[in-house]
């Protein structure tokens, strides 16, 4: 069969000690040219200060398109990114 190297959109390289190395670079990097965003502007925390609703970005009417943002992002958040877990599932909320 050989070696394992992509699985899901993971990364997966063995290195020299045995230890397994995943990765999602690239996936990231896909998902965010296919949606315009590469350009954005890295922050620390994904979600306002408030949790009030208002405060989340409005993604207007292409309901669609919103959730395939979400479904985008929750494919990174279940495989390699758990820390963004709430936020997207705050965000999965807003279709």
């Amino acid at each position: 069969m050989g070696a394992l190297s992509n699985f899901l959109s993971v990364k997966c390289q063995q290195n020299v000690d045995r230890s397994l190395m995943m990765c999602q670079t690239s996936y990231i990097r896909n998902v965010l040219y296919e949606y315009g965003m590469e350009n954005l502007k890295p922050v620390d925390n994904p979600l306002p200060t408030s949790s009030k609703s208002d405060k989340f970005p409005k993604f207007g009417e292409n309901e669609s398109l919103h959730r395939s943002i979400v479904g985008s992002v929750r494919q990174i958040a279940d495989n390699s990114r758990p820390d963004i877990m709430y936020a997207i599932c705050e965000l999965s909320q807003k279709c």
